[in-house]
């Protein structure tokens, strides 16, 4: 839909129009920034059970890891200062995948050669969506989650 609304009366139907499969790419970023800012809570709890498997991969009693006694805390996603940590980096995950996201449209863009005028109109769309992407996200990761 976004995709159509960006083609009207902006560019004329052509094989080189600018809004082509290519700028698909640019939003293979935004995806992994949201996964990994979804996922690291459960992430940083998870790869403390990968480590102790690890040490004893078969259940036979191995100690290879040195880490036998260890037992999985999650502890730290209710103290204020590590939820704060985890807070800023997911925050950073998404910001800096909406900066490489726009980064791939520009250069996509610059590609082709098309004029000036061409270039900066075929970037107004997509970039008002990135910033809405931006907005959506930091807004959903600051609401507070309550059951």
């Amino acid at each position: 839909m976004f995709y159509a609304l960006t083609q009207i009366k902006i560019f004329e139907s052509t094989e080189d129009d600018l809004m082509d499969t290519g700028f698909v790419f640019s939003i293979i970023p935004i995806a992994f920034g949201y996964h990994f800012a979804h996922y690291l809570p459960n992430f940083l709890v998870d790869i403390q059970y990968a480590f102790i498997s690890l040490s004893d991969p078969l259940d036979l009693g191995w100690n290879l890891l040195g880490i036998k006694d260890w037992q999985v805390r999650s502890s730290f996603l209710t103290h204020h200062e590590s939820v704060v940590i985890i807070w800023y980096l997911q925050i950073t995950g998404i910001v800096l995948a909406h900066i490489a996201a726009v980064i791939i449209a520009h250069l996509k863009t610059l590609k082709n050669d098309a004029g000036q005028r061409t270039i900066i109109l075929s970037q107004i769309p997509s970039t008002l969506l990135m910033i809405a992407y931006t907005v959506l996200g930091l807004w959903l990761l600051s609401t507070p989650i309550a059951a």
